[in-house]
């Protein structure tokens, strides 16, 4: 059989196996039972039942794919669990950030383990390098083998075997896997106490709050931050989604909701032939009405993070700095199958933001059709793709670098390397300048000083 013919075969086979979810029946679907049959009774060499499902659930979402929808996909078992972690913001692990750096390349610790963690508690220290996992070496390792191997089952004992830096024989260090809750909101710089500095140096009445993405717990976080920063006297601030490639609808609706009075429109999801499903609306007074805000986006900004930015700016709420964001203007939902060990993430609807433009950008959309969410004039900075690169470099060196808590005295910078596309090494440049971010605390500090 040849490689198309098969593919089609199996497109056929998921088909049927979701008519048969729904309780449905069609000649397709028994006519794909009886090729099922025949594969398994004929074939040369017949692939798994797990194998079919899967090229089946491939092939299915592929037509989809190239009917231009690239953001439906099917999440097999493998990927579920950590795909559901991320949405959850929580998993079973020890609570460290992991690298891959050098060449040949070393598994590091970077930064410092979470505050209370089980990596915390066994004694993981900044730059450590892991030598093995258990009674796996981790040479020659990749990444998400390391992810599968230190996540796990919460109560379940693991043993890290680390190089502490500047020393040279490698010490055993074992601890219990515990919940590991995933932060959603970052802010400018990490102190040694585990906490974020968002107030910033130069103004502390300005601060700079990141959402790197849009999870169950995104909400509350933000909620805590901003009334913990209102506290200390914080008065107008950058809510940065900058790389946020968005998350859940209604983290992205609880978000704008603190900022927005009563009834005003945040967005609407239609449906198949423009049908209104949904508008959402602010609940009631948010409690930031008063604070002036700057919304941050950039090329890869998008989803949720562009729902938040839309509504922001077309209620007059915010302004919009950085570049042009992405332009995903679509909703996807999850349909578990096979008793929830596996998903079918399905473009179901469009959103549109209150202006009435839906901002999904088409493959062959110009650029001056309106997609995406642009920044306002005065507070566009525009970026190469070099530029873009220098940012990103610059931004993770800086995330993984621990302050002193009190002090703001360096106290380790990660040791990992950054290399081109040719893999030559790049320095990140220390004094680096965030544009967007200056030039966004220039609009808020000109706000406050009118307003003083």
């Amino acid at each position: 059989m040849s490689r198309r013919n098969l593919s089609l075969l199996l497109c056929v086979l998921a088909a049927s196996l979701l008519c048969r979810m729904r309780g449905g029946t069609s000649p397709q679907s028994g006519y794909v039972a009886q090729a099922y049959t025949t594969i398994n009774d004929w074939s040369l060499e017949p692939p798994s039942r797990r194998a079919l499902i899967n090229g089946a659930m491939r092939g299915m979402v592929a037509v989809l794919n190239e009917q231009g929808d690239a953001h439906s996909q099917y999440i097999g078992p493998r990927r579920a669990q950590p795909f559901m972690d991320e949405m959850r913001q929580e998993f079973g692990g020890i609570g460290v950030r992991i690298r891959m750096t050098g060449d040949p390349a070393r598994l590091l610790l970077v930064g410092i383990p979470e505050p209370g963690s089980p990596a915390a508690l066994a004694g993981v220290k900044p730059n450590d390098h892991v030598v093995q996992i258990d009674t796996h070496p981790t040479a020659g390792l990749g990444m998400q083998e390391v992810i599968e191997l230190m996540r796990g089952p919460v109560g379940e004992p693991i043993v890290l075997r680390v190089l502490h830096d500047g020393e040279t024989e490698p010490v055993d260090l074992p601890m219990v896997r515990d919940t590991i809750s995933v932060a959603s909101v970052f802010g400018d710089r990490r102190l040694s106490d585990g906490s974020w500095q968002f107030r910033l140096d130069e103004d502390p009445r300005v601060a700079h709050v990141r959402l790197t993405n849009f999870g169950s717990k995104t909400v509350s976080e933000l909620t805590a931050t901003l009334e913990g920063l209102t506290t200390l006297g914080v008065e107008a601030l950058v809510l940065d989604v900058r790389e946020n490639p968005g998350g859940a609808l209604d983290a992205a609706i609880g978000v704008s909701d603190l900022f927005l009075p009563e009834g005003a429109p945040i967005v609407e999801t239609r449906g198949r032939r423009g049908v209104v499903e949904e508008s959402y609306e602010a609940s009631g007074d948010g409690p930031y009405l008063a604070m002036p805000v700057v919304v941050l986006v950039n090329g890869d900004s998008a989803s949720a993070s562009e729902i938040v930015a839309a509504c922001l700016q077309d209620d007059g709420r915010a302004m919009v700095g950085g570049q042009r964001s992405y332009g995903k203007g679509t909703v996807q939902r999850l349909f578990p199958l096979e008793s929830g060990t596996s998903y079918l993430k399905l473009t179901t609807s469009s959103y549109w933001r209150p202006s009435g433009v839906n901002i999904h950008r088409l493959s062959d959309a110009p650029e001056a059709d309106p997609w995406g969410v642009s920044p306002d004039p005065e507070l566009a900075v525009s970026m190469t793709d070099d530029e873009h690169l220098d940012f990103l470099r610059w931004r993770e060196r800086r995330d993984l670098i621990v302050f002193d808590a009190d002090t703001g005295e360096v106290l380790s910078t990660p040791q990992i390397e950054h290399r081109d596309a040719e893999g030559q090494a790049v320095e990140v440049d220390p004094g680096y300048e965030d544009a967007a971010l200056l030039r966004a605390v220039e609009y808020l500090q000109s706000q406050l000083d009118a307003g003083a």
